[in-house]
């Protein structure tokens, strides 16, 4: 692959935009209520999907996700990679895991771990606990310097919830409900965003090679805000985050909305994110 020119700016995602690729993936595979009327319980099952992201038609990370739901439990899984360009200029190794109980149709987060390569080398751990009282106790290995960052106050930290069990929420609809309709204020140690779905039309699913799915799609818009633990900079700059348009497919028999297609604009271009493999069970 032919390396990019000097000044060609290095397409590595930032704070909010990893909180994106994690919404890419989570929001991937989110389980739908049961069918009978009035029944808001979750059913057992585990859903495996990968994704390839792209920039300019170049692929540039491969996503994995995972979720099981089982015996009122639940975990979610996310893996993204770098690959190509990404990975010659800007080498990125992401891994999260969040668990938790289910109530009723909802996901309920009590602990939450982030490991992620560093640009200087060498990894981060971020380690969240959910107390009973509503507070989350955040441990960072090795910690950032203070001047980096301000810290997110306790009390903005109350209500929240880690972005991997935001999206599985916000897609966990009755059968046959609207896709688009879920706000949420998502904290994951270090930044709070708050984010909300919106309808933004209807239109047709790409084809997925080795899966036949619907192609009548409802076109959904994630519109993300930064609100506290961002430079300040990054406020005057861009304080709130390009939509992210998702195209979603109802995929009847399994109980589950599922995203077939995402795109993003950030300030390099437009990144896509297309479903290459998934497993229901």
């Amino acid at each position: 692959m032919r390396r990019p020119g000097t000044g060609m700016p290095r397409p590595r995602p930032g704070a909010a935009g990893l909180c994106l690729l994690a919404a890419v993936a989570s929001a991937a595979a989110a389980p739908a209520a049961t069918a009978a009327a009035g029944d808001t319980a979750l059913a057992d099952r585990l859903i495996s999907v990968k994704w390839t992201v792209t920039w300019g038609g170049l692929p540039i990370y491969r996503v994995r996700f995972r979720t099981d739901i089982a015996d009122g439990r639940y975990t979610a899984e996310f893996d993204a990679r770098s690959t190509g360009v990404v990975e010659a200029l800007a080498k990125n190794r992401t891994f999260w895991r969040s668990a938790g109980r289910v109530d009723g149709a909802l996901m309920v987060p009590e602990t939450m771990h982030q490991r992620y390569l560093m640009k200087r080398g060498g990894y981060r751990t971020v380690s969240m606990a959910w107390t009973p009282a509503g507070d989350i106790a955040t441990r960072i290995e090795p910690p950032e310097p203070k001047s980096k960052r301000k810290t997110v106050p306790a009390d903005m930290q109350r209500g929240t919830v880690d972005p991997l069990t935001a999206l599985l929420n916000g897609l966990v609809v009755p059968r046959g409900g609207p896709p688009c309709k879920y706000e949420a204020s998502m904290f994951e140690g270090r930044r709070r965003i708050d984010i909300h779905l919106s309808f933004h039309r209807y239109g047709k699913a790409l084809r997925v090679k080795g899966h036949k799915l619907p192609r009548k799609a409802t076109v959904c818009l994630l519109h993300a805000k930064r609100v506290a633990g961002f430079r300040t900079r990054h406020f005057k700059e861009v304080p709130k985050l390009h939509p992210l348009k998702m195209w979603v497919v109802r995929l009847e028999k399994a109980g589950i909305w599922l995203p077939v297609e995402m795109a993003l604009k950030t300030r390099y271009g437009i990144a896509r994110a297309r479903l290459s493999k998934l497993e229901i069970r």
